[in-house]
């Protein structure tokens, strides 16, 4: 079943991208296939992980002290793992609750270590380790986290890619994430950065790459006045 649940896992980080146009345009929460920040993400994989008859809870997770960061608890075989399709960056497999673990995919690396009853999940570089979030493994209330969910688009949440353009997914079987106007991309096992300076630029990724709405980029683009 764990190979049931990775498969998904990349499917879903082959179709559905993670961006935050919705928070940047102040649309809201928007769980689809269109995508969007942790919330959506997670939310509409919970929701159809449950419809296939899958054993899932709603989770939380603190950035800096704070309940900003949701996930998904599944039950597998008698063990529970956390998924998380919402980072930004791509978590390929479930994260077991029982144990320390390390996993890669697309020349990047995280370790989770289990503490006190806590999970820290930390994303590795060469000889540096920064910390993503921290979890309890025990499960959260469901209704204080759909809470959560349901207010994830208010303006007092500190979110730290507030003010600065996110998109990224897996394509062909390579991975691309668009932080600022710096394309982080993995070729062959090697991960390469490439500054986005012109429209040109821009317009080329959305349509040709990524191939999200190019519409909805620019006006993401133009509110946060990327090329002046």
């Amino acid at each position: 079943m764990i190979a049931e649940i990775t498969n998904l896992i990349k499917k879903n980080f082959e179709t559905i991208p993670y961006h935050n146009f919705w928070l940047i345009l102040e649309t809201g929460l928007n769980p689809s296939e269109q995508g969007g920040i942790c919330t959506d993400r997670n939310f509409y994989l919970y929701k159809s992980l449950k419809q296939k008859g899958f054993s899932v809870k709603l989770h939380s997770a603190q950035i800096n002290g704070e309940n900003i960061h949701q996930l998904i608890k599944i039950d597998i075989s008698g063990k529970s793992f956390l998924i998380d399709v919402g980072l930004g960056w791509a978590i390929m497999k479930p994260i077991p609750l029982n144990q320390n673990s390390k996993q890669s995919a697309y020349t990047l690396e995280f370790e989770a270590i289990i503490e006190n009853n806590q999970l820290y999940l930390y994303k590795v570089e060469k000889d540096n380790k920064s910390l993503n979030y921290s979890t309890s493994i025990s499960e959260y209330d469901q209704k204080q986290v759909r809470k959560e969910i349901d207010n994830s688009y208010d303006a007092k949440i500190n979110y730290p890619f507030r003010n600065s353009i996110r998109f990224s997914k897996v394509i062909e079987n390579e991975f691309y994430f668009l932080k600022g106007n710096i394309l982080h991309y993995s070729k062959n096992n090697i991960l390469y950065k490439k500054q986005i300076n012109t429209w040109i630029e821009f317009e080329n990724l959305f349509r040709n790459i990524l191939k999200f709405d190019l519409e909805i980029a620019k006006k993401v683009a133009n509110k946060l006045e990327m090329f002046k």
